[in-house]
């Protein structure tokens, strides 16, 4: 962060000149001075500004400079939210999805996706389409979870390994497992161990691919080269019945012992 002119700022901080006192708060948050970056929060807390809003919460979410409170960072994302900031959006639609802050509440987890996904941010449309791929608060339809990934882009992996699983559905209107084999092998080769991972089950039950272990073992070692605690256990497993491999005490004791690390 570039230097600012402290002695300025904080003058106007002492007027109560809010842009100056966010201005410093994100000064020292930069620093990882938290405790200060948050003291100058607290100067804001009656602010109807929605990306001062969003910092608060965030503030409290991560418990930066203060206790955590996920209840509190969930008040402050959604007085942002409703003030029309798309990632506040988006952050309530998590916290109603996963319990966060506030009693799980999938619809309107929903509700928030979609008022986010409507100003074009990504993450949302993301969101929005797992929604509609598991019937989470809407009625599955995986046709508008694909229009919702056709949107975002393929640079992102979290979009490829969607679109496989969607084109990997049998009750998908366009079923296209080659497609699906093709993007879950983009998605291998450019890191993602989620499409890793059911690449090498495919290898491995010979489902839409020729019957090949040693490829299946060759993305496991890859996935856990990249720390996937899931490869590992399956790579103990691998190498204790010899999947793939000859069979190797040694070697399936490691990799049970690297999992176990990371639990």
């Amino acid at each position: 962060m570039e230097e600012i002119d402290l002695v300025r700022y904080e003058r106007l901080a002492a007027l109560n000149n809010e842009d100056a006192i966010f201005i410093l708060a994100n000064h020292y948050q930069s620093q990882g001075n938290y405790v200060r970056a948050f003291s100058y929060l607290t100067r804001i807390v009656n602010t109807t500004n929605p990306t001062y809003l969003r910092k608060i919460g965030y503030f409290f979410e991560k418990g930066l400079g203060v206790d955590e409170n996920k209840e509190k960072a969930f008040e402050y994302y959604l007085k942002s939210a409703n003030s029309g900031d798309y990632i506040s959006q988006y952050n309530v639609a998590i916290c109603y999805l996963n319990g966060v802050g506030v009693a799980k509440d999938p619809a309107m987890s929903f509700n928030f996706a979609s008022q986010s996904a409507s100003q074009n941010y990504e993450k949302s449309r993301i969101l929005l389409a797992n929604l509609y791929r598991n019937g989470l608060g809407c009625e599955k339809n995986l046709t508008k979870a694909m229009e919702c990934l056709s949107r975002c882009s393929d640079a992102n992996l979290g979009v490829v390994y969607l679109k496989s699983l969607i084109l990997l559905d049998k009750g998908y209107v366009q079923y296209n497992p080659d497609l699906a084999v093709n993007l879950l092998s983009k998605g291998s080769f450019d890191g993602d161990i989620r499409c890793m991972l059911l690449l090498a089950e495919l290898y491995k039950k010979g489902v839409l691919l020729p019957k090949d272990e040693s490829k299946s073992l060759s993305l496991l070692l890859k996935a856990a080269k990249n720390g996937s605690a899931v490869a590992m256990e399956r790579l103990a497993d691998y190498y204790e019945n010899g999947i793939g491999t000859l069979k190797n005490h040694e070697i399936a004791q490691f990799w049970k012992n690297e999992a176990s690390k990371r639990k």
